[in-house]
């Protein structure tokens, strides 16, 4: 068959496009930008992050170098890729990417929230300031002990022996419990997945809630491409404003709920509920609102507040207690170590406590290596607010910053055998022992960011996971029917890369029965 030969218009379209292309490319990169890859007119290099963008970033790197640049639509991203690059930007230019790029997501679900939000004002330094000193200072840390260990026994007494169980559940459910309690004094999930109320009413309460958690991780790890082609956000292609809306309606119905109820314990006729030590986190928010000083903090703060304290926390927390199980059971070695140290420091007639934590060297190695191993891969992006010149090249206002942790966390040049689960390189002898997880002086080890932008409760985070890991380990003997699921590292494409398959062991108590009793 002879095809028709190509019409002179349709040549010179061809010919325009393949033109435009090449001269946007061009005058893009005679900016004095790092390097990185070449995009397309429209979608930049957005067709080739795939599902789990940082191990392309990863990739990339290797071509570019640790600070690179592309476009993701029409949004200019700088990734940085390892330490020395980290460093620069949290620790010389950090006042200057203090900001946040714009995301519906965020805009519509959590407005004038302490973490996603656009900008840097006062208003939201204070109301970090406040959440840090309220939730995780070490006042409040110990004060809130008793939540904490509280469903921490609830947890290991409701595990049945010898049975295959799914342990993220059991993880999740503890997890929810301590950090509802802890912001508004309410448990909603019970350790055997049975509700904790047995009336109707209540149980519609606790289903709402569950769904608006789950709601909202989906939302947020959605990608909206309006967020980065602003000429498609009114069009909204995915159609995920209408999604975004119907879950922000049902959030600000629950949370009203729980401020309203709040709100009336406060009242001067109802029963004291105005000491100290009684107060949650939406009590401290809600004496901001009626104080009303030169901060002008509002209900819809304290809404936005409210849920992020609590599904900010839970998925990392989950995620990281799960891995650092994971790996020790792939291990045996590890396990046996880790089991000999509880034994030695906590004895056999008890749990493990807070007070403990201090003592468990190994078993915190073991939870800095998940850390290190298998962080949230890339927290949301900074955005710079000036224009700035960072490893001489010139950087633009409204830029994106992407930090890869993990590719940082797994970078041959500081790390030896990266790839390796090895508490080890944490412990008293070790080129690395001393590098913390703080964000403060290290850049290497980062996973809970660095900066004005680093999660601010990430005492309560390295304390849970720490908690809930010890547990586990001092109160079980473990037995996994199918180890393949174990040489399974695959993440999920979730903004935490929890692990995709989840852990499913057989359990055995080591314990005298008392202890879970």
């Amino acid at each position: 068959m002879i095809m028709a030969a190509p019409s002179l218009g349709a040549l010179l379209v061809i010919a325009t496009t393949i033109l435009v292309i090449y001269l946007v490319n061009l005058l893009w990169r005679r900016r004095n930008l790092p390097p990185g890859p070449w995009g397309l007119p429209i979608i930049g290099c957005m067709h080739m992050l795939g599902p789990r963008p940082h191990h392309t970033f990863q990739k990339m790197a290797e071509k570019y170098g640790p600070l690179m640049s592309l476009r993701i639509g029409q949004k200019l991203f700088i990734v940085a890729s390892s330490g020395e690059a980290a460093k620069e930007f949290f620790k010389f230019h950090d006042a200057n990417f203090s900001s946040r790029p714009f995301k519906r997501a965020f805009q519509v679900l959590m407005p004038n929230d302490i973490a996603f939000v656009e900008g840097n004002s006062p208003l939201r330094r204070h109301l970090r300031k406040i959440f840090q000193l309220e939730l995780t200072s070490a006042k409040r840390i110990q004060e809130t002990e008793h939540v904490r260990s509280g469903e921490m026994s609830k947890m290991i007494k409701a595990i049945p022996e010898n049975s295959a169980i799914t342990i993220r559940h059991y993880i999740e459910v503890m997890v929810t419990n301590v950090l509802s309690l802890m912001v508004f004094k309410k448990q909603y999930l019970a350790v055997a997945g049975k509700e904790v109320s047995s009336t109707t009413e209540e149980i519609k309460e606790i289903d709402a809630f569950k769904r608006i958690l789950s709601d909202i991780a989906v939302n947020i790890s959605k990608n909206n491409i309006g967020d980065v082609v602003p000429a498609l956000r009114r069009l909204d292609p995915q159609g995920l404003e209408s999604q975004y809306r119907e879950v922000k309606e049902r959030m600000d119905s629950f949370s009203s709920k729980i401020i309203a109820e709040h709100q009336e314990r406060r009242h001067p006729g109802a029963r004291l509920h105005s000491l100290e030590h009684e107060k949650d986190l939406i009590d401290i928010f809600l004496d901001q609102v009626e104080e009303e000083k030169k901060h002008e903090v509002t209900l819809e703060n304290v809404q936005s507040i409210l849920w992020n304290a609590i599904a900010a926390g839970l998925a990392p927390i989950v995620a990281a207690s799960e891995w650092a199980l994971a790996e020790t059971l792939r291990n045996p070695h590890i396990l046996e170590k880790a089991q000999a140290e509880l034994d030695d420091v906590v004895g056999k007639s008890r749990r493990v406590q807070e007070s403990d934590i201090p003592k468990l060297k190994y078993t915190q190695a073991i939870v800095k290596e998940a850390f290190r191993l298998h962080p949230a891969p890339m927290p949301p992006p900074h955005e710079s607010m000036e224009p700035c010149k960072v490893f001489g090249y010139d950087i633009p206002a409204k830029t994106g910053l992407l930090c890869n942790f993990y590719a940082i966390q797994r970078d041959p040049a500081v790390w030896h055998k990266p790839l390796d689960f090895d508490p080890s390189r944490f412990l008293e002898g070790s080129p690395t022992a001393s590098i913390s997880v703080s964000g403060l002086r290290h850049f290497d080890l980062i996973p809970f960011g660095s900066g004005r932008r680093s999660c601010p409760a990430i005492e309560m985070g390295q304390l849970m996971v720490n908690l809930i890991t010890a547990n586990l380990l001092h109160a079980f003997d473990w037995s996994v029917p199918d180890r393949r699921q174990l040489e399974d590292d695959t993440e999920d494409v979730d903004h935490t890369a929890s692990r995709a398959v989840a852990v499913t062991a057989i359990v055995k108590r080591r314990l005298p029965s008392d202890v879970y009793t």
